[in-house]
């Protein structure tokens, strides 16, 4: 239950310190005045790496604030909005500042109120963005048509790895991240909820299976000119590892059924 005074305190220490790593105030009713001080604070702060604002109590205004830090603030790595009351519209102005942040890696947004159109735009942002590589966000009120977007869009994202949806989705939102995940080759993994328990759905095989690939190197097959040999050699020891559920090296005959000439480049038949 910080007061504004205590904020204010904090803030003003915020911008003359160059040291603090991290800073946890969950849970203290921050509410949108609270977060226009802070977020001033930290715009001019360039050491806070990690930033925890769960289960606090602002809405558009406050994630308004947050946005404006994000375009200045050039150290932030991971920033933690759990459970507050972030909506489509405080999603879109989220999405809007992190099209252009090159520092955040990390970003948790679960259980807020997003919605599809807050999902879409962080879809579109992510299509800009290359730096950030982790997001949470399940429990969002996401349906079929924000997932068909980013299943559309997923091809187009340049950096992220990590992706939570968490959500319970229907098999035409599972069949369409498989087939978006067809043309990507960063992400490596995914939670969501889908009716895979349904023996006839293959989508968690086919999704499965284009997870481990994009882990052993995917990205090297469409890479356009020359490929250091010790680079292959590396994807194909990681597909050697890297076995289906049942034991076979499926990654690894995919590599080889696409670049044949892959054993030789990576030196087996010196």
């Amino acid at each position: 239950n910080l007061s504004l005074d205590d904020i204010s305190f904090i803030s003003h220490g915020l911008r003359h310190n160059q040291s603090l790593k991290s800073l946890d105030l969950m849970g203290n009713s921050l509410n949108d005045f609270s977060l226009a001080i802070l977020s001033k604070a930290l715009s001019d702060n360039q050491s806070i790496e990690f930033l925890c604002l769960d289960f606090n109590d602002f809405g558009l205004v406050g994630i308004e604030c947050i946005a404006d830090m994000l375009r200045l603030n050039a150290s932030l790595r991971e920033l933690h909005l759990f459970g507050n009351r972030i909506d489509s519209e405080g999603c879109k102005v989220l999405a809007g500042a992190l099209a252009s942040n090159q520092s955040l890696v990390t970003l948790v947004l679960s259980f807020n109120r997003i919605g599809d159109d807050g999902a879409i735009a962080l879809a579109n942002a992510l299509t800009k963005n290359s730096t950030l590589r982790n997001l949470e966000m399940p429990s969002n009120h996401i349906g079929l048509k924000g997932l068909q977007v980013w299943a559309a869009l997923l091809p187009q994202m340049k950096g992220l790895e990590h992706l939570t949806f968490g959500d319970v989705f229907d098999a035409a939102a599972s069949e369409a991240i498989a087939q978006g995940l067809e043309r990507n080759t960063r992400l490596t993994a995914l939670w969501m909820e889908s009716p895979w328990h349904d023996e006839s759905c293959k989508t968690e095989e086919v999704v499965d299976f284009l997870l481990r690939f994009n882990k052993c190197g995917r990205s090297l097959i469409h890479t356009q000119g020359h490929v250091p040999p010790r680079l292959w050699g590396m994807a194909l020891a990681k597909a050697n590892k890297c076995l289906s559920r049942t034991g076979s090296p499926d990654v690894m005959y995919a590599i080889l059924r696409e670049r044949p000439d892959l054993l030789e480049a990576a030196g087996y038949f010196r």
